[in-house]
């Protein structure tokens, strides 16, 4: 077994593939809200849908979040090919529109201000999640 960082870390299977991501920034106004919404992003489209991994990067104090609400960062990964940014744009709006926006009280954010060496690319996420903030997204 090796250790790093005094932790145990066991020699085992890793499935790794080559793919870009992107990040988005829930928030929501109890944590057991947030966890709901930020567990059905990552997990529920996954299994449904299946050309997209998800996962929560890390949570975040209300301090860190454009809202000052206890947050989530979470990833959305898709596979690198030819059509990899419209395969990117429909996961997120799926992961979106059906894990997040269907919790109370949350609000998704770009998460592009953690982290300075990101990408100039944006999109427009109106396209695939649509307007579900009745005028206030």
């Amino acid at each position: 077994m090796l250790e790093l960082n005094g932790v145990e870390v066991e020699d085992t299977y890793c499935e790794a593939f080559d793919g870009i991501y992107s990040r988005f920034i829930i928030t929501a106004k109890y944590r057991w809200l947030l966890e709901r919404a930020a567990t059905s992003s990552t997990t529920l489209p996954s299994t449904v849908f299946g050309e997209s991994e998800g996962g929560v990067e890390r949570w975040i104090s209300p301090e860190d979040t454009p809202d000052g609400r206890t947050g989530a960062i979470v990833q959305v990964w898709v596979t690198k090919t030819k059509n990899f940014k419209e395969i990117l744009l429909r996961e997120m709006g799926k992961r979106i529109r059906q894990g997040v926006l269907v919790v109370p009280t949350t609000r998704v954010f770009n998460a592009r201000v953690f982290n300075a060496t990101d990408s100039n690319d944006f999109f427009d996420a109106e396209i695939n999640i649509g307007r579900c903030g009745d005028g206030y997204e």
